[in-house]
């Protein structure tokens, strides 16, 4: 597997510390590769372009470029985050393969943040740059509804999907304070580009 740069974007209300973000991180580490998982600004109330400036801002504070080595995990909002992100990029940019969990492009069912999904992602813009996708639904997840979540992200970015059974938001709260063995060895393959 090609040693990866992996930054992982936390969800809202959560930071670098919170569900399995620490414990993803450490697989990964373990594994060789070079992990960043900071915090985000404004974590009760992000904005996508802000945190895909702070994203930049934090990749060139590392030292990293922009290339098929950089590999982005994002959860939830933070998902979001990576789209926005990939969009942003210059044209003829391109990132390694990159992992969503828990995206909502088009449905998100919280009363608390009604216009979260304030556009639908431009996949023009982002499947030029971002050629391989791994999107990890759970089929109970009340927040991100599994069908038109996934079947977009199929659709318009040509994602994988792997599905987890009973695994709620995929955070702390729903028994998620790590991957499963099968998610980590999904993951593994996918980012060493063997699963095509």
């Amino acid at each position: 597997m090609p040693k990866r740069k992996i930054l992982i974007i936390h969800g809202i209300s959560a930071d670098s510390r919170d569900n399995w973000y620490v414990n993803v991180g450490k697989h990964f580490s373990d594994a060789g590769h070079d992990v960043l998982i900071p915090n985000f600004p404004v974590k009760h109330a992000p904005n996508l372009n802000k945190w895909s400036n702070w994203a930049m801002a934090e990749i060139a504070k590392k030292g990293w470029t922009i290339d098929e080595n950089l590999c982005l995990i994002g959860h939830s909002t933070g998902s979001l985050a990576v789209l926005r992100f990939t969009e942003r990029l210059p044209a003829g940019a391109v990132i390694g393969p990159s992992i969503l969990v828990a995206c909502f492009p088009v449905a998100f069912l919280n009363p608390r943040f009604p216009t979260l999904v304030a556009r639908t992602p431009r996949p023009g813009l982002i499947t030029p740059k971002l050629p391989r996708v791994l999107a990890v639904h759970s089929t109970n997840d009340w927040r991100v509804p599994i069908a038109q979540n996934s079947a977009w992200l199929q659709k318009n970015l040509n994602a994988e999907v792997f599905t987890i059974g009973d695994a709620g938001h995929v955070i702390t709260r729903h028994g998620w304070q790590d991957w499963s063995d099968e998610l980590y060895e999904k993951a593994d393959k996918f980012l060493a580009d063997d699963d095509k």
